[in-house]
């Protein structure tokens, strides 16, 4: 039978429309197993980030279980001793919260003192009488706890990730050999499972660096200025520098808010402005010595994905919506009834 250009695109249309369904598919299946999902991507973002360490470790003689068992303690140790930081913080927080109610109400009377040696009375106006500034909080504090339980609902099993983690680490090398040997006749498919996870380490590395340099320099901001809370929300600007788009934004709220009720309008602008800068030298200075071109993904993008996979996965998803990203785009870039979804999601279409 002849084939034509008709039959040809009905062709690509009927594989496109299977390609389609095959992903509504695995995208509902991993929606209704979040909480399992969540687990394996975890460990194997574990996985990535050790396998160096444990490599490193066996070349200078350490045996490979000793090896496998000190990762494993400094994961679940830094766990611990950052959860319990975050924990005691929000607790002194919500303690403090009646004092800064206090502060907020002299403010607001140091304005409306302010405005009326200008010539602007507002004292007739119906303001309320009292701020409740736990209730002001609470929509962030909603915000902050379901982001934490969707995080947490994917460490709960914290003992399930590290027994993966414990199994890939102990035979990581045969592994790489089953891989290897698994796809020795497609090499291009073994050249983009090293594409994958070079990209995946590399990101989350860079990320790694720069929010640890903008949580030291945040933090001796914060600690400069004389805002409370410094640690935190240092920490606080650590964990949204993973979130693209708007974890700057995330971060920035609450010390500028904190900075404003202890100090005035003066210091929440310094504090404001010194984010700004700090974020914005990291990012255009640091940050391409690191990465060198960068992801090439497109910002738009990226925030549909973080709101895509916050829906499929939960807290995870949004710390998870880049690195999905980029296996999308390197795996769909490898086959040509795909190559348009690599270029779509690219930041310069190639």
């Amino acid at each position: 039978m002849e084939t034509t250009p008709f039959n040809q695109k009905a062709t690509s249309i009927i594989r496109l429309a299977v390609i389609g369904g095959g992903l509504v598919l695995i995208i509902g299946g991993m929606k209704t197993a979040a909480h399992i999902v969540n687990m394996v991507l975890l460990a194997y973002v574990l996985v990535l980030l050790t396998v160096p360490i444990h490599r490193w470790l066996t070349k200078r003689r350490v045996p490979s279980f000793v090896a496998v068992l000190f990762i494993l303690l400094s994961i679940v140790g830094l766990f611990a001793i950052v959860g319990l930081f975050i924990g005691m913080s929000i607790a002194q927080l919500e303690k403090d919260l009646p004092a800064y109610q206090a502060q907020l109400m002299d403010t607001v009377t140091n304005v409306q003192t302010w405005l009326a040696g200008k010539g602007l009375d507002i004292s007739t106006l119906p303001l309320p009488t009292s701020i409740p500034l736990s209730s002001i909080a609470q929509p962030a504090l909603s915000f902050a706890s379901k982001l934490f339980s969707g995080i947490s609902s994917g460490i709960s099993s914290i003992a399930l990730v590290m027994v993966i983690l414990f199994f890939a680490l102990l035979e990581n090398g045969r592994a790489v050999t089953r891989i290897q040997n698994a796809f020795a006749s497609s090499r291009d498919t073994l050249a983009s499972i090293r594409t994958v996870n070079d990209g995946l380490r590399k990101y989350i590395v860079l990320k790694a660096v720069t929010g640890a340099a903008m949580a030291v320099a945040d933090t001796a901001l914060l600690f400069a200025v004389g805002v409370e809370f410094a640690p935190l929300w240092g920490l606080l600007a650590f964990l949204m520098n993973f979130i693209p788009n708007i974890g700057f934004a995330i971060a920035v709220i609450p010390p500028v808010i904190l900075a404003f009720l202890q100090f005035g309008l003066g210091k929440a602008l310094i504090v404001l402005v010194g984010y700004v800068i700090i974020n914005t030298l990291v990012n255009t200075i640091l940050a391409p010595r690191i990465m060198g071109k960068g992801l090439n993904l497109s910002p738009t993008v990226i925030f549909i994905a973080l709101l895509f996979w916050s829906w499929v996965l939960g807290g995870v998803g949004i710390f998870m919506a880049v690195p999905l990203l980029i296996m999308v785009k390197v795996l769909a870039g490898e086959y040509d009834d795909t190559r348009w979804l690599a270029e779509v999601v690219s930041g310069d279409g190639e």
